[in-house]
């Protein structure tokens, strides 16, 4: 007997076993492998305690987070069928009392699976072509999200090829989740997750710092001339001045009144 294998959409990839973006459908490892010590340093890394029910299940890159010195982060949230399945008729997990304590409209379908009525939320949706492994059991419960380092995340293998969210219905999940989750935007800001926005630096006014005393002093203080002081002539000897004036024919004022008075 042959086995059935699904169509492949056209263009769609191999599922990714790193590098998500955001909308991608990925999953999250078991940790029940992981021993105590390593558990406790994932919740000292991620900054959250990831519940074990949580793993050995598909998730939703919510947010990429930028790469620390630590690795690569997500920000994720579970895709389960809240133990809905054939045996008990596909029972929504708002209608199972195991379920009871959980909000039943914050509770987001998949096309195919049973949505909350009251609720009214539309169906999230895959990109065309694409559906999830388990079309009538495929929920998201919009209280959960957790930061994940990149190595506890794997390929999902359930399916032949990449899953990838419908970008409008990766919108409207995150904004439910941020009217419902409680720690979700805390999330969104974790240095882990977001690139801290940088800090404008206002330039500080020019102090201009006061003249000292001496400066000031010397500000006040008359400007004295830089060339040399210039003497006063003195008066040129008798011979000489007899001299010019015979050369010239000039007398003094002097000369002149005694020259009127002899005449």
């Amino acid at each position: 007997m042959s086995s059935f294998t699904p169509r492949i959409p056209t263009g769609s990839v191999r599922p990714k076993s790193s590098n998500w973006v955001e909308g991608d459908i990925a999953y999250l490892k078991d940790l029940a492998y992981y021993t105590w010590d390593e558990y406790d340093q994932i919740t000292l890394k991620t900054g959250n305690k990831i519940p074990e029910g949580a793993s050995n299940h598909p998730v939703i890159i919510l947010k990429k987070g930028k790469r620390t010195n630590m690795g690569q982060f997500y920000l994720v949230t579970t895709v389960s069928a809240y133990s809905s399945s054939y045996d008990n008729g596909y029972l929504a997990p708002w209608k199972q009392g195991v379920h009871s304590s959980k909000t039943p409209k914050d509770f987001r379908s998949f096309a195919g699976s049973e949505l909350y009525q009251p609720g009214c939320k539309a169906a999230l949706q895959l990109k065309p072509g694409q559906s999830m492994p388990k079309p009538k059991t495929s929920w998201v419960y919009a209280q959960h999200a957790y930061v994940v380092p990149e190595y506890l995340l794997g390929a999902f293998n359930k399916s032949p090829y990449q899953l990838e969210m419908k970008t409008e219905s990766l919108v409207d999940l995150n904004s439910h989740m941020k009217q419902s989750c409680s720690h979700f935007q805390k999330k969104l800001v974790d240095h882990r997750i977001s690139v801290p926005a940088p800090v404008a630096i206002t330039p500080s006014p020019k102090v201009v710092a006061p003249a000292s005393t001496k400066a000031l002093s010397w500000a006040a203080a008359p400007i004295k001339p830089t060339s040399p002081k210039v003497a006063a002539s003195a008066p040129l000897p008798k011979k000489i001045t007899v001299a010019i004036q015979a050369k010239t024919g000039l007398r003094s004022p002097a000369r002149s009144s005694d020259a009127t008075k002899q005449t």
